[in-house]
């Protein structure tokens, strides 16, 4: 109830000082007048108006210039024209070259703060910043097409600063002072095309236009921060009750409304966190003529109700929001593997062995041509091992080996340590029997060691690995 009681108080005083007086000026102090100067001097801080005999007096043209502020960043001139009153050579109806560069006097700090520019919506290319004479240059606007309906002298020309800038990045920082009763003015010139026959440009009107009471069509979005001093409100209050939450924001921006004379309805409060001892809010603000000051003097603005409420270093600056992440790409679909195709039959773990009626066609394999078929070569019989001899390998059983395909009639198998099976009647099976201690065969075996030929003449096997003795 205390600090609720404390917002009313603050919100009170904030209301009787806004219908006491109005709130201060945001423009900055005029220039004192021992140091304005007249429009004499504003034309000779141009070129052209200072080394050609083209007439600059801006009452002479029949040429208007108005400035507009779509937001905080950008500011635009909107060139047309009035009826010609014939006084004056340059005060004449439009011509299509009526209106060819438009200068702005800018100071060094901004040689590198514009954007882009854009003529009638769109964009152009040809200007240029004079680090010497630090005028901004836009150029060859007689040949820009007829704007729409078609009026030869009505331009649009918009300047955008760079946003992300620290410094100059709004017409009150661009445009250099011009040393007249209004500050918030920039020095233009606009200039006829050149003419053929003299070489020089007829017509340079020089103008002091002011954007002091331009409102910035776009909402203005700022982030002011605080810190609490601890004699008042506080970060765990805030969280607590949403009802003191509301009225401490509404008590800010009552305090901006009083230091700007705005209107409530002009003002919203879009963000606010509290964390230990710093508060902070986005705040939108629509109709705002100088967005700069309330970067500059918010501190000022917020003293009183600062001092109410209990918080001290106000801090505000642009609020520019961050940019939504990319999507992720989407991963490409993996391609479709393709069908292995069904693989050769392989033989029942009944019929496994050589079948003499069914012979699976092999695949050709490179290599030597197979020998002539000859007598096979007697196995030599092993040396005598001290020690005890091994035990003959064990014929494996007929599902642990498939098939060996074999060319031609069947050899007549090697002698073999041990009895050797029978033979059987057609279709004859034969069990490959591997000898130890040597490498696998390329080619079917039958007891004994493989001769030369067998060694060099590789064949497909069929069915498992043999296995080692």
């Amino acid at each position: 109830m205390a600090c609720l009681a404390l917002l009313s108080t603050a919100q009170a005083a904030s209301g009787r000082a806004l219908l006491g007086k109005k709130g201060p000026a945001p423009s900055p102090s005029p220039i004192p007048a021992n140091a304005r100067k007249g429009m004499g001097w504003v034309g000779d801080q141009f070129t052209i108006a200072r080394t050609t005999k083209c007439d600059s007096t801006f009452y002479h043209s029949s040429l208007t210039l108005n400035i507009t502020r779509p937001d905080r960043w950008s500011f635009c001139f909107d060139i047309a024209t009035m009826p010609a009153n014939g006084k004056y050579a340059c005060h004449a109806a439009p011509t299509a070259g009526q209106v060819d560069i438009v200068q702005v006097l800018s100071t060094a700090a901004c040689s590198s703060s514009v954007n882009s520019v854009t003529v009638d919506g769109k964009a152009w290319e040809d200007f240029s910043f004079g680090k010497t004479t630090n005028i901004l240059s836009i150029n060859k606007l007689a040949s820009a097409p007829l704007p729409a309906g078609g009026q030869l002298s009505k331009h649009t020309v918009c300047i955008a600063l760079d946003a992300t800038a620290t410094a100059c990045n709004s017409i009150n920082e661009f445009c250099a002072p011009t040393y007249g009763p209004n500050p918030n003015v920039c020095g233009v010139l606009v200039s006829d095309a050149v003419s053929k026959s003299t070489g020089e440009s007829s017509c340079c009107p020089v103008y002091r236009a002011s954007f002091g009471d331009v409102p910035v069509q776009a909402s203005y979005t700022f982030r002011v921060s605080a810190r609490f001093t601890g004699t008042g409100m506080n970060c765990a209050l805030l969280q607590k009750n949403e009802n003191i939450s509301a009225q401490f924001t509404q008590a800010i921006l009552t305090a901006y409304g009083k230091a700007l004379s705005m209107q409530p309805s002009q003002f919203e409060a879009l963000l606010t966190s509290c964390s230990k001892r710093t508060f902070a809010g986005v705040i939108k603000m629509t109709g705002l003529t100088d967005p700069d000051a309330v970067l500059k003097s918010s501190a000022v603005y917020l003293k009183t109700v600062g001092k109410t409420l209990g918080f001290e270093r106000v801090k505000a600056v642009p609020y520019v929001p961050s940019p939504p992440a990319s999507p992720r790409p989407k991963s490409p679909k993996p391609a479709p593997s393709p069908t292995p195709k069904p693989a050769s039959p392989s033989p029942s773990p009944k019929s496994q062995g050589f079948n003499e009626t069914n012979v699976p066609t092999p695949s050709p394999v490179a290599g030597p041509s197979p020998s002539p078929a000859a007598s096979p070569a007697p196995v030599p019989t092993p040396s005598p091992v001290a020690g005890p001899s091994p035990a003959p390998t064990p014929v494996p059983s007929p599902t642990a080996n498939g098939p060996s395909p074999v060319f031609g009639p069947s050899p007549t198998p090697s002698p073999a340590a041990g009895p050797s099976p029978a033979p059987t009647p057609s279709p004859a099976v034969y069990p490959i029997v591997p000898q130890a201690n040597t490498p696998p065969s390329p080619v079917p075996s039958y007891g004994g060691a493989p001769s030369p030929s067998q060694q060099q003449s590789p064949a497909p096997s069929y069915g498992g690995a043999p296995q080692q003795g």
